[in-house]
């Protein structure tokens, strides 16, 4: 009789078991997987840019600041490093990850930095661009602070090329920055989010600007009411801020009104969670000539929401900057988001700036 109860009870226990691990399993994927989600049609015009970009000799001039370093979201992201470094003596190797590294500036910089430094952790520099650079791949064997230079490398599917090149660095990235290369690509959502997968949980934290997409009511051509009453540069940014509020993760934002750049941003990944955006490819449309949309690829993708998300409004404490012109006058300096993120990075800031409020 035990043994029969037994049996009963061990196969109920698989029963749920398997359950729930289907359930799990179909709430994982209402995740965008961009790898596997991405339409066949898509991932060609992925393939085709990149065959484009592959050709060219010389990078891009804003893809790798022309000394030192990007200050993107206004931080300095070396002393950011030397902190994170200092906040965790237990671990012995740092990695970090330039995406769209122009002539691999940055990452040269901080090496000669770290060297001057004499940080005892072992610290793995990559940068990576889709050009062609002097050598398709280029390792400086620096034992203590190790640069990895991949030209041709395609960005968009960079899970591929990472493990295609022998590094297992799923998790493992403590800062990743990218300059003026999300915006060129044709799917920068599905490549933020196998950047934002790269990060370490808990700690690692990414740097970017902002890149253009649409959901699935929204339209290039000028149709959208809303769209022609905003502005497609604030149209992008209302994107960005509803994007990254589904990620359910800190973030910054940081507005600028400089002619060369675009909105800065910074997310901090807070579990090992995969980045949980409730979205699906809707399609990809040709950007014919739209000068507001400086966009390398030429196409501007489009996503179905599996999850209502409440719009972001008027009231909201970013957007009274966003209209009247008011966006192109705040102080460089000022940042939104996350507060508690805010008054982490304040120490490693190029200059004093305010934290204007929440993102509601």
């Amino acid at each position: 009789m035990i043994t029969h109860t037994s049996k009963i009870f061990f196969l109920m226990t698989l029963i749920i078991s398997t359950g729930l691990k289907c359930s799990l399993g179909s709430e994982d994927r209402k995740f965008l997987n961009p790898l596997e989600d991405r339409p066949p049609e898509l991932t060609q015009k992925i393939l085709n840019n990149f065959s484009e970009v592959e050709k060219r000799e010389e990078a891009w001039r804003h893809n790798g600041p022309n000394s030192g370093l990007y200050n993107i979201v206004n931080i300095n992201e070396l002393k950011l490093l030397l902190k994170m470094i200092e906040d965790n003596p237990q671990q012995e190797d740092f990695y970090v990850l330039d995406i769209g590294a122009g002539y691999f500036q940055w990452v040269q910089y901080l090496q000669k930095k770290l060297l001057e430094e004499s940080i005892r952790s072992r610290v793995h520099i990559f940068g990576i661009i889709g050009e062609k650079y002097k050598l398709p791949h280029s390792q400086n064997n620096n034992p203590q602070y190790k640069t990895y230079e991949y030209g041709n490398f395609k960005i968009e599917m960079m899970d591929t090329e990472f493990a295609n090149l022998g590094h297992d660095i799923r998790n493992k990235f403590d800062l990743i920055v990218s300059r003026w290369t999300f915006c060129h690509l044709v799917d920068p959502v599905g490549t933020f989010v196998q950047a934002y997968n790269l990060l370490r949980p808990q700690t690692g934290v990414m740097l970017f600007d902002e890149f253009h997409f649409l959901y699935k009511d929204q339209d290039i051509v000028g149709n959208d009411e809303r769209v022609l009453s905003l502005g497609m540069e604030e149209q992008t940014t209302r994107n960005m801020l509803r994007l990254l509020k589904k990620t359910n993760a800190p973030f910054l934002m940081h507005l600028t009104d400089q002619q060369a750049t675009l909105n800065s941003y910074m997310i901090k990944r807070p579990d090992h969670q995969v980045c949980p955006l409730p979205l699906t490819y809707k399609d990809s449309i040709f950007n014919d000539g739209f000068q507001e949309w400086p966009i390398y690829s030429g196409f501007i993708t489009r996503f179905h929401e599996l999850e209502e998300t409440m719009p972001l409004t008027n009231t909201c404490s970013v957007f009274p900057l966003l209209e009247g012109h008011e966006y192109h006058k705040r102080d460089c300096g000022n940042i939104y988001g996350n507060r508690e993120l805010f008054e982490w990075i304040v120490p490693y800031c190029r200059y004093k700036g305010e934290f204007l409020g929440e993102v509601s």
